[in-house]
């Protein structure tokens, strides 16, 4: 069970987690459409990375380009899903907690852009890899540490 002060803290990391991901990634994607053409690029570490900003219609990191419909559906849900498993479920383990509030925040911030545009506006470009977006980053991330805690907790189970 987790203690009141454990509570506090899950909690707090979930929220500040999700609303420090939603508000930087807006910020950072308000930047890129009001100063740089769609399509442009800017080298930063010639060779190795370079802003451009591109308009995605599908997943994280160009996955399924034509699924439009399906990664609005599916934002929709994951945001809801989240809010309402939080709501039901309360605190749970700090990591959990935090994992789940870097998701939101990415799911939360490409839904928007897709319920804005029709697509979701990236520009982190490091040339091996598709172009992606703050969301996109903290989907990864939020979604490996909820993978570590779910084998760290079957390990203990």
């Amino acid at each position: 069970m987790i203690r009141q002060n454990e509570e506090t803290s899950s909690s707090m990391a979930f929220w500040v987690a999700a609303s420090a991901v939603l508000i930087l990634d807006r910020a950072t994607k308000l930047v890129i459409t009001r100063h740089l053409d769609l399509g442009r690029s800017i080298p930063v570490i010639r060779g190795y990375f370079q802003i451009s900003y591109v308009r995605n219609p599908g997943g994280a990191f160009g996955f399924l380009p034509g699924g439009r419909t399906f990664f609005l559906l599916a934002s929709i849900i994951a945001v809801g899903g989240i809010i309402a498993y939080k709501s039901r479920r309360g605190p749970q383990k700090p990591l959990t907690d935090l994992s789940l509030g870097l998701i939101l925040g990415a799911a939360a911030g490409n839904l928007i852009d897709r319920l804005l545009y029709g697509s979701v506006v990236d520009w982190l470009d490091f040339k091996i890899w598709p172009v992606f977006n703050i969301a996109d980053a903290a989907l990864v991330v939020g979604l490996g540490l909820f993978s570590l805690e779910i084998i760290r907790s079957n390990r203990s189970a």
